[in-house]
């Protein structure tokens, strides 16, 4: 295939049209790249559509596809509207996707991120002149305002930087807007930049995307860019990586794979899992304590010989003699100290001492024990009938499997993690609402939801759900509570709603004009899109409670009138009223 042919037709087939759509110089651009990027290796299958049925394919392939969601390409993928992509076929099926569009705001707003219409600036500057400012002309930093300013006035200003006469305010290289209204404001419609960065939103100017570009390496047969920045540095780590050779010997007798054990296993050298390790001690401990209650017989018990070597193969404990004690502390754990008794006329007798510690708080303090004294009493030596007595004694210390059971069931009882949660965080009074509620358990448990001590769900495992309509009457808060059950252990949690009065808002000539609900709120804070008619004043109406701040359009505060208290569906409210009147359109007002 000639693929500089391919390019030059597309070039001749896609022009600008003048109408600032996607087939202009942007797809052109966009299809010429594709085609680059494809390079040699790959045969050109042309245009594809979700319907489109590929077969088996014995060479490299690719096609341009549109928007939609497709499955017949190895893999599912989705292409947006304002994107173009390409999918390649080397072995495996891979999609590319670029945007190849990019809308236009129609309003100028707080995060936009597109460039805006000029008839959204001519509004801008329509409202600044409804609000009683004047036009005074163009502003750069070197030129100065009058000394005296009796009215409300606005600059447009271009050139970026520190406008030292005008209350030194910072302003974006772009279209901004200076206003005056006893102090000096920046608004930014859109910033313009020479480079070309990262996340920038700025428009970029032709020369400094042409500066960029003159900066990219030209691309060289045999050689290809990739996303990773690979520098020389560790393109010569790459060169004292080992030989296969040397690989071999520092993997010699190691595991080609991971392999574990389900059990312990004699000899092995595989890794076991934690649940067979506490099944084996488990197993262990349990048969210790049937073994114990049974007599050994002949063919059970060991050699003298067998003795021996287990005896040999005990850790002895150790013992010191010393005149006095040394300070107890981690180091003298596990030792037997004897120093002489202190007891009147007893002649070559010790006294004997070991180290026990207590931890208090994130302290661990060590002290010492007597457990007793090297002088041997020989005159009441115990009977057959006492060592059974004493010996079935300790045997009732041991737990049962069943105790042991019990006590991992509560120690997991104590350590689950346990929540409930609602899919509302704030709901309206007088209005009937559907709650979700969610109750979780990390480990399986008996849950119960209920409400104001009335039980309204219960059930057994990890996860439980309740939904119910309220119809909340006064503001405030209303609160569920899980009660989880694991081993015996009782878990509580909590989780409250806030019920709130209504905030309405709107514009009208009076109060009682306003009969716009905002959704459920705990402030009035927020965006809030308002349909006026020519006069109009601009009203928001919180309830007792809650205050106004103050109120913005496109980053201009907005004057209001001193609250005054009304009455709304027999409730107290504070009214907002703004200063003036505005033209009948829509508004986007921000209310803090």
């Amino acid at each position: 295939m000639n693929y500089e042919q391919l390019k030059t037709d597309i070039a001749a087939v896609i022009r600008t049209n003048g109408n600032e759509e996607i087939t202009g110089e942007v797809l052109q651009y966009i299809l010429l790249m594709m085609v680059s990027n494809l390079g040699k290796a790959f045969q050109f299958a042309g245009t594809a559509t979700p319907e489109t049925e590929v077969q088996s394919q014995d060479e490299n392939m690719a096609w341009l596809v549109g928007a939609g969601t497709y499955t017949n390409f190895g893999t599912q993928f989705t292409v947006d509207e304002n994107e173009l992509g390409v999918v390649m076929y080397n072995g495996n099926y891979s999609v590319r996707k670029v945007t190849i569009g990019r809308r236009t705001d129609s309003s100028i707003t707080q995060d936009g991120t597109n460039p805006v219409e000029s008839q959204a600036i001519f509004a801008e500057f329509k409202k600044l002149r409804d609000a009683g400012y004047l036009f005074a002309g163009l502003a750069t930093r070197n030129s100065a305002p009058p000394q005296t300013i009796t009215e409300k006035i606005f600059y447009l200003a271009a050139q970026g930087g520190v406008y030292s006469n005008y209350g030194n305010v910072n302003v974006q290289q772009g279209l901004n807007v200076l206003t005056y209204n006893g102090t000096w404001h920046v608004t930014n419609i859109f910033e313009t930049t020479d480079t070309v960065e990262e996340n920038s939103d700025a428009l970029v100017t032709s020369g400094g995307v042409y500066d960029v570009a003159a900066q990219k390496v030209d691309k060289e047969e045999g050689k290809g860019l990739s996303e990773a920045n690979f520098t020389n540095t560790e393109k010569s780590k790459l060169g004292n990586l080992p030989t296969a050779s040397e690989l071999a010997d520092m993997l010699d007798l190691k595991q080609n794979v991971l392999l574990w054990d389900n059990a312990p296993v004699e000899g092995s050298t595989k890794a076991i899992y934690s649940g067979a390790v506490y099944e084996a001690i488990k197993n262990f401990i349990t048969n210790a304590v049937d073994d114990l209650l049974n007599y050994y017989t002949k063919a059970q018990t060991y050699t003298k010989t067998q003795v021996d070597a287990l005896i040999a193969a005990v850790h002895q404990f150790n013992i010191v003699v010393v005149p006095e004690l040394p300070t107890a502390s981690a180091d003298t754990m596990g030792t037997l100290y004897l120093v002489p008794s202190e007891a009147p006329g007893v002649q070559n007798v010790k006294d004997e001492y070991i180290t026990l510690s207590v931890t208090e708080g994130s302290t661990t303090r060590y002290y010492w024990e007597c457990i007793g004294r090297t002088e041997i009493d020989l005159s009441n030596y115990p009977t057959f009938d006492q060592m059974n007595a004493a010996i079935a004694a300790v045997l009732n210390d041991y737990y049962t499997k069943v105790q042991v059971d019990a006590a991992i069931a509560a120690a997991e009882g104590r350590l689950a993690t346990i929540e409930i949660v609602c899919d509302k965080e704030v709901i309206l009074t007088d209005t009937a609402v559907t709650l979700n509620i969610t109750a979780r358990s990390d480990i399986s448990g008996a849950l119960t939801i209920s409400r104001d001590g009335v039980t309204k769900a219960t059930g057994t495992g990890k996860v439980l759900t309740w939904s119910e309509i309220v119809l909340e009457a006064t503001a405030g808060e209303i609160a569920y509570d899980l009660t989880v059950v694991i081993g015996g252990v009782e878990r509580t949690a909590r989780v409250t709603i806030n019920v709130a009065d209504a905030v309405y808002y709107g514009a009208g000539t009076q109060a009682t004009d306003i009969t716009t609900k905002a959704s459920a709120r705990k402030t009035p804070a927020g965006r809030y899109n308002i349909t006026a008619a020519a006069g109009d004043n601009i009203f928001i109406l919180c309830p007792q409670g809650m205050a106004v701040n103050g109120v913005r359009m496109s980053n201009v505060d907005i004057p209001m009138q001193t609250p005054t208290g009304v009455i709304v569906d027999a409730k107290s409210y504070l009214c907002y009223q703004s200063s003036n009147v505005y033209d009948a359109g829509n508004y986007v007002i921000e209310v803090y």
